[in-house]
């Protein structure tokens, strides 16, 4: 749990955001925009993740850490199995109850508990199955991340609406390099566009390293 705080920093990250969004329509402090209540139960959420992927992992990896890491507190005899069992399903709990509470005290929130759901899905997958493939894995703690950021405020535009490039747009010559629109169907062509880069810079890239 040493690195918990990144988890935290993820979600408070998006909180502020969110607040200084608001504050930029309405007006205000952006210290005004930020309910305790909110910062309290996204807290739980993230504790209750970082905690749930940290312990399941320690649990699906004890046969090997008793030839690597035998000083582990699973392997070495600590920690039981049946209480890891019991720690991992309290801290899965913990995420589910400040997902609720975030959800019962945030307007227009109802689609966090559902990514909090969803963020914990990919966390099982990953401690399941990705990490043993190293760009599925990493590709996995992309979405886990960028997912758990998106449960504080599940309609703030990050993505494609940064706050920096909406101040950009607030001038004609940005608006008209930019664009002020988005649309889901954007993605398709994004992923493509990406894909054929790729494709042809390595091919640049083998082209480089077959000349004598």
């Amino acid at each position: 749990m040493a690195l918990v705080f990144t988890a935290l920093a993820d979600s408070g990250c998006e909180l502020m955001l969110w607040a200084k969004q608001r504050m930029w329509m309405n007006g205000g402090v952006l210290w005004d925009k930020l309910d305790p209540k909110q910062c309290i139960a996204l807290a739980l959420v993230s504790i209750g993740l970082y905690g749930f992927g940290m312990s399941l992992n320690d649990i699906i990896d004890r046969r090997r850490d008793r030839q690597i890491s035998p000083q582990r507190p699973l392997p070495s005899g600590r920690i039981g199995l049946g209480t890891a069992h019991v720690v991992c399903a309290l801290l899965a709990l913990l995420a589910l109850f400040g997902g609720e509470i975030y959800t019962a005290v945030t307007p227009d929130a109802g689609l966090s508990l559902w990514l909090v759901v969803f963020t914990g899905a990919l966390i099982v997958f990953y401690d399941f199955a990705a990490k043993y493939l190293v760009p599925l894995g990493l590709l996995s703690l992309g979405l886990i991340r960028f997912f758990h950021a998106a449960i504080a405020a599940p309609k703030l535009p990050v993505l494609w609406h940064p706050l920096l490039l909406e101040a950009v747009r607030t001038h004609f010559l940005g608006a008209t390099i930019l664009g002020t629109t988005f649309d889901w169907s954007d993605f398709p062509y994004y992923f493509a566009g990406s894909g054929l880069g790729w494709f042809w810079l390595e091919r640049l890239r083998v082209e480089k390293d077959e000349r004598p």
